[in-house]
């Protein structure tokens, strides 16, 4: 990751350890999204060490993602709502109650653009994209269990599954990347 408080990139992840800087801030909720999913199904099970270090890796990226709070991607939806996520997410698993409020302020500013103006430039249009957006979604709400954001997030997800049925498996016209 980036440890340079200067730099702004810092808490970012790399996709690989080897890389010399980072060159693609998506690695960080790609990263995250499956240690939240370990976390939300197994924190009971996991020894101590491995709390820890799970912790350690949300601790670590939580400047990033309050970084991209501050300055949100609105139009790039899978991005947007996967930071939004993750920030929700670290207030979760690190139980720190100023990133939670951060992560769920977040996840409404996005859900409310998504209301406001739909989903975005094209790339959302995907599979792969939209399967990303469907899995931050049920993050959301599986983090939230109930309340305002879960059912917005829900309410999301029901529409994103409407879409997807629309087009009968099909990739959905225009699409400025069509994977």
């Amino acid at each position: 990751r980036d440890a340079d408080p200067a730099s702004p990139t810092f808490g970012c992840l790399k996709w690989y350890v080897d890389d010399a800087a980072i060159c693609d801030t998506n690695a960080s909720f790609f990263v995250c999204a499956p240690l939240a999913g370990l976390w939300l199904a197994h924190r009971e099970r996991l020894l101590e060490g491995e709390q820890a270090a799970l912790r350690e890796v949300f601790a670590a990226v939580l400047p990033w993602f309050q970084r991209m709070a501050l300055s949100p991607s609105l139009f790039y939806p899978n991005k947007c709502i996967s930071d939004a996520a993750m920030l929700l997410a670290s207030g979760h698993i690190l139980g720190d109650a100023a990133a939670l409020a951060q992560g769920r302020a977040f996840v409404q500013r996005y859900l409310d653009y998504y209301r406001r103006r739909g989903t975005g430039w094209g790339e959302d249009h995907s599979p792969v994209y939209t399967t990303v957006i469907g899995e931050m979604t049920l993050l959301i709400m599986a983090l939230e269990q109930s309340g305002s954001l879960w059912a917005q997030a829900k309410a999301m997800t029901d529409n994103l599954v409407d879409w997807v049925a629309f087009h009968a498996g099909c990739d959905a016209v225009p699409s400025i990347r069509g994977y």
